[in-house]
């Protein structure tokens, strides 16, 4: 079975495999996302498979930043951004929270 081919649609309306992509584009093209608070629709994993926090004050933050992530947009380019970058061997670039949009 081959690797699944992902394309990115570049601002020209271009679309490019993920694969071909340089790593500057590569890690810019996360970094966008990550601005914009798109996060990986597998990110519900955390949440649902574990039991919640213990503790009144854990359980407030738990909840706040539960529903951030249900009402944040998603996309699994995210994951499959991460992937790549881990198969060449590029750090994730962390984006600061006070530079989301």
């Amino acid at each position: 079975m081959g690797r699944r081919v992902e394309k990115w649609t570049m601002k020209n309306g271009e679309e490019i495999d993920i694969r071909d992509m340089t790593d500057g584009h590569l890690k810019n093209s996360y970094k966008m996302l990550m601005r914009n608070g798109v996060i990986d629709p597998s990110t519900f994993k955390l949440y649902l498979c574990c039991d919640g926090p213990s503790g009144e004050m854990a359980q407030y933050y738990f909840d706040q930043e539960f529903e951030a992530a249900l009402m944040a947009p998603k996309s699994p380019f995210v994951g499959w951004f991460e992937e790549e970058m881990e198969r060449r061997g590029i750090d994730i670039p962390y984006v600061e929270p006070e530079d989301w949009n």
